[in-house]
């Protein structure tokens, strides 16, 4: 079989095995499982140390009581709204409960629609070219991420509260990078102690990590390819302001950013366990001081710092 064909049933392959064994284990074996691949010994998630078992706890037994608001694509505006204003929101074109009832004839030529329920690019649809758009065939593919279950497989379980909706915004577009980095900034007790920066999301997809003053930082997430140096954006201290009002009441959030044109500051997404709390650290010991940070809000991010 060539290897482009493998390629291609190598994600439906890999989500069948883990659908199976998390029916099979439920969801604190599973879990167990996954943190244990992960950690490479048997995490403990009752009382957790590292970061990925924070997460873990997070998800199995402490999940925050706003994690359905902050989770869904839509009611998070309103979180945002209250804490920092309203500036850094994408503009809404439609609100749907189902693909029939969003208007194709009303939208811009570009545009995004997705999915209040999820996260991730199985969740999003990016339309470039609305003339050139088969509107059945989008109705299809906006159905079918309305119908995808998100937060099962990985123990989430508040997306499975949130109401599946529809919503639709214009495409975000930058004149030097066409889609716009995404700035993500990981808060603890709302202060940043690292920035990720995730370029060419669909595309040779690589990634850079930085501290807060935008020197570059020794670290490798989910084994990504490292991105060549990303240049300080301009309002980056308004970026890591906003960054941690909006995580502020909560132990840790990533703050979804990005900056238009060097510019013009707008929100991504608020997410509460990262790669659902399965992330691969290079340096390992990175899991480590982050759980510290999670378990002492005295604790000052720089101390990181040390691990450069």
């Amino acid at each position: 079989m060539p290897a482009t064909a493998l390629q291609t049933l190598r994600k439906p392959l890999e989500g069948a095995v883990q659908r199976g064994l998390r029916r099979c284990l439920g969801r604190t074996g599973y879990e167990y499982l996954r943190a244990g691949i992960v950690k490479g010994a048997l995490p403990s998630l009752n009382e957790p140390t590292t970061f990925n078992e924070h997460l873990s706890h997070r998800k199995l037994f402490a999940p925050p009581r706003n994690a359905v608001q902050v989770s869904d694509k839509y009611r998070v505006r309103d979180y945002v709204r209250e804490r920092v204003g309203d500036e850094i929101l994408t503009p809404l074109l439609a609100v749907a409960d189902t693909p029939e009832q969003v208007d194709l004839a009303a939208l811009p030529e570009a545009f995004v629609c997705k999915a209040t329920h999820g996260s991730g690019r199985e969740f999003v649809e990016f339309v470039e070219n609305r003339s050139a758009l088969d509107p059945e065939d989008f109705r299809h593919r906006a159905g079918a991420m309305l119908a995808r279950d998100f937060g099962w497989r990985s123990n989430e379980s508040w997306y499975g509260q949130i109401d599946r909706r529809l919503i639709v915004e214009p495409l975000l577009r930058d004149q030097a990078h066409g889609y716009p980095l995404d700035y993500k900034f990981f808060v603890f007790h709302g202060r940043t102690a690292f920035i990720q920066v995730d370029t060419n999301r669909h595309q040779g997809h690589r990634r850079a990590v930085y501290w807060p003053d935008w020197t570059r930082a020794s670290l490798r997430l989910n084994r990504h390819p490292e991105a060549p140096p990303v240049p300080r954006p301009t309002p980056l201290d308004e970026m890591r302001r906003i960054a941690e009002e909006l995580g502020r009441s909560l132990e840790f959030v990533r703050v979804d950013l990005y900056c238009l044109d060097d510019a013009h500051i707008r929100f991504g997404e608020l997410t509460l366990t990262p790669s659902g709390g399965w992330i691969r650290f290079d340096p390992q010991e990175w899991d480590q001081e982050l759980g510290t940070l999670w378990r002492d809000p005295e604790r000052d991010p720089e101390a990181l710092r040390a691990l450069a």
